[in-house]
C-alpha cells in the first residue's frame, strides 16, 4: 500500500512531485485544495469554485461509494464492457472516492491506475499500482499517453464541452484503445405508460435537466455523448442501455432487492443534485428547495409508481492507425 498524497505549505495549487505516472509515490495536495466551500449546510471544492455542483462532503462521499456498489450490481461484477483483457494502463476520470480505480487495481495488480478528481476524497492507502491527482477534467491532460482504457462514470454535469472532453481521452488512449462511458440517463420511466405519472418527478426533471443546461454543464448530457465520441474520432461505438427499477415492484426477488437500493440511492441523490443549481442558478432559497427536495423524496416512496431509470453504457474504440 501507498500513502497518496503529501501536504504542502505552498499556495500555488496543486502539483506532482514528479512528472505524471512516472512512478513516484506520491502525489502533492496544497493548502488551495483542501480549502473546502460551505454552503446551505454542504460542502464544495474549492480548486475551480463553483465548476461542479454536487459537494463533495463526507455524505457525499459515502453516497458516492453506495452508487459504486450499485453500478458493480448492475454490471454482475464486470469492470466494463468493453473487449480489454489485460490492462497495463487505465485511467479513471472524475474518480470520486476511487472506489473504482481501487477496485481495477486489485483486479489487475500488473496495471497502472490513475484516477482524477477535483477533490482529494480519496483514501490515503490504497494499492501500489494507483494513483491519484487533482485535476480539472475540461483542462488539458498531460500525462503519459498510451492507456488501454479511458473510464468515466457519472460525469454528465460536470463536463462542458464533449467533444473536447472525448478528444483529451482519443489522445491519451493507445491506437486501438478504448473509451467507456457509464450514466444514468436523467429522467423517471414507468413500467407501465398508461399508469398515472408522477407530475413532482416529471417536473423536477424537467427543470433541472433545462437550468443545469443554462449552467453549462447538463444534467442529461448522456445523450449528446455518442455523437461527441463520433465527433472525437472514435469508431465502434456501442451503446447498451439497461432498465434499473426503482423500488420494490419488480417480482423478482434480486431485481426486487434492487430496486429497493436503487430507490434509496435516488432519494439520497436528489439533494445533491439539485441544491447547488436551485440555489446558484435559479437563485431559489435553499428553503425552497429543500421542500421540492421532501416532495420528490416522497413520490420517490410512492408505491403507485412503477419507476425506474435507464443506465447508459457507451463505449467506442481508437484506430489501430491513429
Amino acid at each position: 500500500m501507498q500513502t497518496i498524497y503529501e501536504e504542502e505549505s505552498s499556495d500555488s495549487g496543486t502539483e506532482a512531485d514528479n512528472e505524471k505516472d512516472n512512478g513516484s509515490d506520491s502525489t502533492t495536495v496544497t493548502p488551495s485544495v483542501t480549502d473546502y466551500v460551505y454552503e446551505n449546510g454542504r460542502r464544495y471544492h474549492r480548486f475551480r469554485e463553483g465548476s461542479y455542483p454536487l459537494p463533495n462532503d463526507e455524505s457525499e462521499q459515502e453516497r458516492l461509494d453506495r452508487c459504486h456498489k450499485l453500478w458493480t450490481r448492475v454490471m454482475k461484477g464486470r469492470p466494463w464492457k468493453v473487449p480489454v483483457d489485460s490492462p497495463q494502463k487505465v485511467l479513471d476520470i472524475g474518480c470520486g472516492t476511487g472506489a473504482w480505480a481501487i477496485m481495477i487495481a486489485d483486479m489487475f495488480p500488473n496495471a497502472r491506475v490513475i484516477g482524477t478528481e477535483l477533490s482529494p476524497i480519496q483514501p490515503s492507502m490504497v494499492p501500489l499500482n494507483v494513483r491519484f491527482y487533482i485535476e480539472d477534467a475540461e483542462d488539458e491532460w498531460t500525462f503519459d499517453k498510451g492507456f488501454d482504457l479511458v473510464h468515466g462514470r457519472m460525469l454528465a454535469g460536470s463536463i462542458h464541452d464533449w467533444t473536447k472532453f472525448f478528444g483529451q481521452a482519443f489522445a491519451q488512449l493507445k491506437p486501438g484503445g478504448w473509451l467507456e462511458m457509464n450514466e444514468i440517463e436523467a429522467k423517471f420511466y414507468y413500467q407501465n405508460e398508461n399508469d398515472e405519472r408522477c407530475v413532482q418527478l416529471d417536473m423536477l426533471t424537467q427543470v433541472f435537466n433545462r437550468e443545469s443546461t443554462n449552467f453549462g454543464k447538463g444534467f442529461n448530457d448522456v445523450l449528446l455523448m455518442p455523437e461527441a465520441m463520433r465527433n472525437a474520432g472514435f469508431e465502434d461505438i456501442t451503446i447498451d442501455i439497461q432498465k434499473v427499477p426503482i423500488g420494490q415492484w419488480p417480482e423478482n426477488y434480486s431485481t426486487k432487492d434492487l430496486g429497493l437500493r436503487v430507490q434509496a440511492a435516488a432519494i439520497e441523490a436528489i439533494e445533491p443534485y439539485i441544491l447547488a443549481i436551485g440555489t446558484r442558478v435559479v437563485e431559489d432559497p435553499a428553503w425552497s428547495i429543500r421542500e421540492i427536495v421532501r416532495a420528490s423524496q416522497m413520490s420517490l416512496h410512492n408505491r403507485n409508481y412503477q419507476l425506474y431509470v435507464q443506465a447508459h453504457f457507451i463505449w467506442g474504440r481508437k484506430p489501430n492507425y491513429s
